[in-house]
């Protein structure tokens, strides 16, 4: 039986493979965020439901294509915190509203955000956009 060759996203996360750390990956459309040093995910096609993380508390991240359009995953510990934007009343009526976006915003820990998510991404062993 032939060895096969590590993927290398491990070792760029992990430096003990005897302590792995506890990683989260969120999937979305990436943009740029209004707080300095943070960048935007998007984690809906109507760019509705977002959160802004700072950029430096991301371990790792990787693009790849879904329907056409580019995804970008990102790769953080559980415990980042993390300011989501939280669905409006009037985002969930189909209402808009004149002028400015309307957002509130919460610190929440990654691992809170990643249990309301509904969509979350499970990293299989191996996937055609981590080399």
């Amino acid at each position: 039986m032939s060895q096969l060759p590590p993927d290398g996203l491990p070792e760029s996360l992990v430096d003990d493979p005897s302590r792995p750390q506890r990683f989260l990956t969120f999937s979305g459309y990436l943009g740029e965020s209004h707080l300095e040093g943070h960048v935007r995910l998007y984690l809906d096609e109507e760019l509705r439901e977002w959160f802004d993380v700072l950029t430096e508390s991301i371990e790792y991240s990787a693009e790849y294509e879904e329907a056409g359009w580019p995804r970008t995953v990102i790769w953080v510990d559980q415990r980042t915190t993390l300011e989501r934007r939280l669905p409006q009343r009037e985002d969930m009526e189909r209402e808009y509203l004149d002028g400015g976006v309307a957002a509130d915003t919460v610190k929440q820990s990654a691992m809170s955000v990643a249990l309301d998510y509904s969509r979350p991404l499970r990293t299989p062993a191996k996937t055609p956009w981590c080399h």
